[in-house]
């Protein structure tokens, strides 16, 4: 599922720059609300289901977006010119910044989560389930929190990937090709 979630950031980061003319902060933010999005409908769905059935829905998951992603087959996604800021044209240089500043920044993010009250209530429940709800932690929410937050990486990180290459030519026989 994870494979399609960084499709999904790689597709709504070409129709943001390319298509719809967006620069790359608001496309960004695109992706991301489209992650969570996305995130909440299927961890609805998929954790609700234990063991081997989630494994199945899982790589379910996975196939559907890729045959949703299949009709592209044999185009071209290119980016020519990107935009953050004011700043046209950015260069591959530039786009090492922008890599880095946006990994620190979930960095961050993360040792945020880690250290409050939520990453306390998850290790709880990575321990243990039943005593963490006995404590009154909600399991089904922290679960699909966990959830939304890796579909959202997921997805940023398909917006850094297309950042970076600036073309891909999509194949799907299992996998894509990048055209250099």
């Amino acid at each position: 599922g994870t494979a399609g979630f960084i499709g999904v950031g790689v597709l709504l980061t070409q129709y943001g720059l390319a298509e719809w003319g967006i620069t790359g902060f608001p496309t960004l933010i695109i992706v991301g609300v489209v992650a969570i999005v996305i995130g909440v409908v299927v961890g609805f769905v998929s954790l609700r289901i234990e063991g081997i059935y989630l494994a199945i829905l899982t790589l379910c998951i996975g196939e559907v977006l890729a045959r949703l992603l299949k009709a592209l087959e044999g185009s071209t996604i290119k980016i020519d010119k990107i935009s953050f800021f004011g700043i046209d044209s950015v260069g591959p240089e530039a786009v090492y910044v922008i890599i880095v500043v946006v990994l620190v920044g979930l960095l961050i993010f993360t040792a945020n989560i880690v250290k409050s009250p939520t990453g306390r209530a998850m290790q709880a429940m990575k321990s243990s389930t039943s005593a963490a709800q006995a404590m009154g932690i909600s399991l089904m929410k922290y679960r699909l929190l966990a959830f939304v937050i890796a579909t959202l990486f997921a997805s940023v990180s398909g917006f850094l990937y297309m950042l970076f290459m600036k073309n891909i030519v999509f194949y799907f026989c299992n996998f894509w090709y990048i055209k250099l």
